[in-house]
């Protein structure tokens, strides 16, 4: 491709893409018909797809959260009694 500008390594300022590339002994890609599309066909899909992914990754891991609380939870309150058997895990008299 060659166009445009790039940052090359250990320099502040951009420089022509084709410069840089004949600096490292490159020569620039010359695309056929069609090429072009396919290296950008889909990219703007596969983002869409990583953006809903986060968002149920987030999900997940706040029920998660709330699911190992609600765990700790219940063992920590009820955890004594669960341990000596169905009569034991009846609820606790009021005491109010």
């Amino acid at each position: 491709m060659g166009e445009g500008e790039v940052y090359v390594a250990g320099e502040t300022d951009p420089r022509p893409a084709a410069e840089a590339l004949a600096a490292h002994g490159l020569t620039p890609v010359e695309l056929q018909e069609k090429e072009g599309l396919a290296l950008i066909n889909g990219t703007d899909g596969m983002l869409g797809m990583l953006v809903l992914a986060l968002a149920d990754l987030r999900l997940l891991v706040t029920t998660a959260d709330v699911a190992a609380a609600m765990s700790i939870e219940a063992t920590a309150r009820y955890g004594s009694r669960a341990r000596r058997g169905p009569a034991g895990a009846a609820p606790a008299p009021r005491t109010s």
